[in-house]
């Protein structure tokens, strides 16, 4: 347990007093730590099951993380397997393809996929946005 900027419920901090001194939770990190974390990683890995978050990925591409994730249907459309990142369906692979990556033995498709990430960012989403509410407000 350390110290964190996120504040918790009385209910979760008794909770954390009655736990063994054996167990420990894991705090949030900032997301300036997440961030540089990101800036200077080279594989951006997802093995888990759970569906992950657009944001995530998109902040992943922006990095310029080669993107290694298991097979979900979220991502279909955002990341092709061989494109702009890796898309696979066994946890074999992943460390095969995490591996690979690290040793330059596949293609680097980072840059594909930073290229999508900036075509997809903040600004550019929110300029079709307010285009598209204008035109709503136009309709009516």
């Amino acid at each position: 347990f350390g110290p964190s900027t996120n504040g918790c419920s009385f209910k979760i901090k008794r909770m954390i007093k009655k736990t063994p001194n054996n167990v420990k939770f894991l705090t949030i990190p900032n997301d300036d730590l997440y961030r540089s974390v990101l800036l200077n990683a080279s594989v951006f890995m997802y093995p888990g099951y759970k569906t992950l978050g657009y944001v995530s990925i998109l902040e992943a591409m922006a990095a310029r993380c080669q993107l290694v994730i298991r097979n979900q249907p979220l991502f279909k459309e955002l990341v092709k397997d061989g494109v702009n990142g890796y898309v696979v369906n066994y946890s074999e692979t992943l460390t095969s393809i995490v591996a690979d990556c690290l040793d330059g033995k596949i293609s680097d498709v980072a840059s594909i996929a930073y290229k999508f990430a900036a075509e997809n960012s903040l600004e550019s989403v929110s300029e079709k946005l307010a285009w598209f509410y204008q035109q709503a407000i136009n309709i009516k």
